[in-house]
């Protein structure tokens, strides 16, 4: 859905298309519907909306805010609330440690961002060095600006590892985001004034992107890997074993575990299947 909206923003942005602000509207609707967490990156697309008139974004909002109003209408009479269930609840936010939670989901080995997708890195810096003046690459700081509002928001939320996932889970909505901020920084450098590390580039760009398709190769087999979340400790400071480089989550497919419960090694589980990521039922009688 998200792609959808910034794809028909980008045509409309680009003269390849009228923006038809019904259309827009519905689709941001949807998206945050679909995922109320998903709203730092209609924050982005709100940005893109505005090079497209002061009519188009009135109209745009107005859609938006009535499809909105639908919604709650609709969750009211369903459920009682103003939105449908959900996960997520008031009073998950955690002020203690957001520069840890910022450190944790951008550059630990358990839910980084960088070291799971190395080249989303890669565009930022060259977007940031090279798309200027601001007009001209509007849609790649709009991308920058959707990805700092979602940081922002990790930073500051109690569970910045994302539970039970594969990687850096949180930032998964924003798929679509990095796929035009890495489009824009391709253009960027392709246009850049100097011209003379092209080659240097192009290998750093294909190393980046190698090591982040095996690395999302090994949790997509893995069924080690898979289970590493119940395996280690993960808490709100930051810390925990979402750090330990000797048994990261990407490498849990060919690494022992560390972390076996004892009380599951007294109950008689075998350690190969500890080993190998088995779940160990919480209610199982011989887990003490």
């Amino acid at each position: 859905l998200l792609g959808l909206l910034l794809l028909h923003l980008l045509r409309a942005w680009h003269g390849l298309a009228r923006a038809r602000p019904w259309l827009i509207g519905l689709l941001a609707w949807m998206v945050l519907a679909c995922r109320p967490a998903a709203v730092t990156t209609l924050l982005g697309a709100a940005l893109l909306v505005l090079p497209l008139g002061r009519v188009v974004v009135q109209r745009a909002a107005l859609a938006f805010g009535a499809f909105v109003a639908l919604g709650v209408a609709v969750s009211m009479q369903l459920f009682g609330t103003m939105s449908p269930p959900s996960v997520y609840r008031a009073g998950q936010f955690a002020f203690d440690a957001p520069l840890a939670h910022v450190a944790g989901v951008l550059l630990s080995p358990g839910r980084g961002l960088w070291v799971y997708s190395p080249w989303i890195a890669l565009a930022i810096a060259v977007a940031l060095r090279h798309a200027h003046p601001l007009r001209a690459w509007w849609p790649a700081w709009c991308a920058l600006t959707a990805f700092v509002a979602q940081v922002a928001l990790l930073a500051v939320f109690g569970m910045w590892w994302g539970s039970w996932s594969y990687g850096p889970r949180l930032f998964a909505e924003h798929a679509p985001w990095f796929a035009v901020l890495a489009i824009e920084a391709w253009a960027a450098w392709q246009l850049r004034p100097a011209r003379g590390d092209g080659r240097l580039m192009a290998s750093v760009a294909s190393l980046a992107a190698v090591l982040a398709i095996c690395t999302h190769a090994l949790g997509a087999n893995s069924l080690a890997a898979r289970h590493w979340t119940g395996q280690v400790h993960l808490d709100e400071s930051g810390g925990g074993e979402a750090w330990n480089w000797r048994y990261p989550q990407f490498a849990a497919a060919w690494l022992s575990t560390p972390h076996i419960p004892a009380a599951a090694l007294r109950a008689g589980f075998p350690r190969e299947l500890l080993r190998a990521g088995m779940d160990v039922a919480a209610d199982d009688p011989r887990y003490e």
